[in-house]
């Protein structure tokens, strides 16, 4: 099973738009975002049109995922990419819609 922790943060501003945050594990996404830093969420930005090249949260299976996505319209597939060029292992190319469920787009990293 998942444990979830919550924390209180006082944040000097947060976007309007952000609805919730996630600590991040890993270093996949270094160069944007750090392990232990924290991402704001906007879950209403689902919309695949607006998110090609954004960070995206989504759920495959049981597992979140914060990647960077590029949508192949023609072929109708999302790449979920991680930004450390050493992690490339880590992405996750050519997904269909049914492979995943779009979480929400980042809106905010507050580095820690």
């Amino acid at each position: 099973t998942n444990q979830y922790q919550m924390e209180e943060l006082e944040l000097q501003s947060i976007p309007q738009n952000a609805k919730f945050g996630m600590y991040i594990k890993g270093n996949s996404m270094e160069k944007s975002i750090y392990e232990n830093d924290i991402i704001l969420i906007d879950p209403s930005a689902i919309i695949s049109d607006e998110l090609n090249d954004e960070i995206v949260v989504a759920l495959f299976g049981d597992e979140l995922v914060c990647k960077r996505v590029s949508i192949d319209s023609v072929n109708q597939v999302y790449n979920f990419n991680s930004d450390n060029p050493n992690e490339k292992n880590k992405s996750r190319i050519n997904q269909k819609c049914s492979d995943f469920k779009l979480i929400g787009k980042v809106v905010h990293v507050i580095h820690r």
